[in-house]
């Protein structure tokens, strides 16, 4: 159960990932799918991060560090309505 955060998070930055390959791109579906890629994968690392045990927080040090990332790399394409 605990992995079906992260699961999800990888499923929609999928699902974001084909829209950004569509010619006809919807700024709406992209940023839908980023928001709940990212809002997926911080459930699953903030019950990793509330453990006390460090063996358990390491055996999902990996798919931490990679939603994480993924989290990073959604949040510096979302698009807005401002040019900045």
């Amino acid at each position: 159960m605990l992995e079906f955060g992260a699961e999800l998070s990888d499923i929609y930055g999928e699902l974001y990932e084909l829209e950004l390959k569509k010619k006809q791109k919807s700024m709406e579906k992209l940023n839908s799918h980023a928001l709940k890629s990212i809002q997926n994968g911080n459930i699953f690392t903030s019950i990793i991060y509330k453990k006390d045990d460090p063996s358990e927080k390491f055996e999902y040090v990996t798919t931490m560090l990679n939603l994480e990332l993924n989290a990073g790399s959604k949040l510096t394409k979302f698009i807005t309505s401002d040019p900045k």
